[in-house]
């Protein structure tokens, strides 16, 4: 699974916040904008910062409907750099094959369908970049999403139906705009161009 697909957590992003001092909380909300251009909330977690690192609050919902609490702290370590000043990291919580993980990393990330904050290691998360060498496609996909996360989307579809976003000038927002539907209009093209390469190998 591609790491774009997953919710992650920054742990520079906490530290320009603020939220790395002891006894700080905060909410990480993560959001998508619907078809009609509004703004719809798909997850959020409690962050409060400790002496040891951070604790995470959230709720997850199991197949079976059934919510679950988690609350747990990630170690974060600080780090000397090599020009002066420190630079925090998180300590990966994860248990794999009954083997605590323990690497350093800025980020940690869970899949929609997760339930905990792992590193991408953990979870067997890639990049687009690696999936899509020599794949047409999923290069046009990947487009697709860099064009819409110019405008603030993360679901390309939003496009439709969207308002020009306040402070953007029209013909800025009309220039993203074209880029995202041309982006879209290509994935079924590259698609097809996929499948008539897999159906002539089988010739």
């Amino acid at each position: 699974m591609p790491v774009e697909t997953c919710y992650a957590i920054d742990v520079n992003n906490l530290l320009q916040q603020g939220a790395l001092r002891p006894g700080v909380c905060r909410t990480i909300n993560w959001s998508s904008v619907d078809e009609w251009g509004g703004t719809e909330q798909r997850a959020s977690i409690g962050v409060v910062a400790t002496p040891r690192g951070i604790t995470l609050h959230y709720t997850t919902t199991d197949y079976d409907d059934s919510r679950r609490e988690h609350d747990y702290t990630v170690p974060v370590v600080w780090v000397r750099c090599n020009f002066g000043g420190k630079r925090p990291y998180f300590i990966c919580p994860g248990v794999v094959n009954d083997v605590s993980c323990g690497r350093r990393v800025a980020k940690l990330y869970t899949p929609p369908t997760g339930s905990y904050f792992l590193c991408r290691h953990c979870h067997n998360l890639t990049y687009y970049g690696c999936n899509e060498s020599g794949d047409p496609h999923f290069t046009a996909v990947r487009r697709t999403k860099r064009a819409a996360r110019k405008l603030g989307l993360d679901n390309p579809e939003g496009v439709y139906g969207m308002e020009r976003p306040k402070g953007m000038h029209t013909r800025t927002f009309r220039r993203l705009r074209q880029d995202v539907l041309d982006a879209m209009d290509n994935e079924p093209k590259a698609y097809v161009m996929v499948m008539h390469k897999f159906v002539s190998s089988l010739k």
